[in-house]
């Protein structure tokens, strides 16, 4: 199966919030660009970042950053991490030796 439809597949059926942006957006709409990663916005909610937690592990990913992911949904330390550590995105690193990256922005 293709990776990316595999990977967004499971996202729809856990009822993942989430728009598929950046590069690989590029390409679905059909436009040649490369990209070494996938970028997603989702919803801040803390149900909403559990489930892609739970999910993203299920799948083999980890954590790129040493941050519970279910911070984001709290607006001062989202706020703080962007400011004091100059975080753009949370990102999880697959383990299947592909090396993909999924980032959270």
């Amino acid at each position: 199966m293709n990776y990316y439809k595999e990977l967004f597949t499971v996202l729809s059926a856990s009822n993942i919030k989430y728009l598929i942006v950046g590069g690989v957006a590029v390409n679905l709409y059909g436009y040649t660009r490369f990209t070494g990663d996938i970028d997603i916005l989702i919803a801040l909610e803390k149900e909403n970042l559990s489930n892609l937690d739970k999910v993203m592990k299920e799948l083999g990913y980890v954590e790129r950053l040493p941050v519970n992911i279910l911070e984001l949904a709290d607006q001062n330390k989202l706020d703080k991490y962007i400011k004091e550590k100059g975080l753009m995105a949370y990102t999880y690193l697959s383990g299947k030796g592909l090396r993909l990256a999924l980032d959270i922005i």
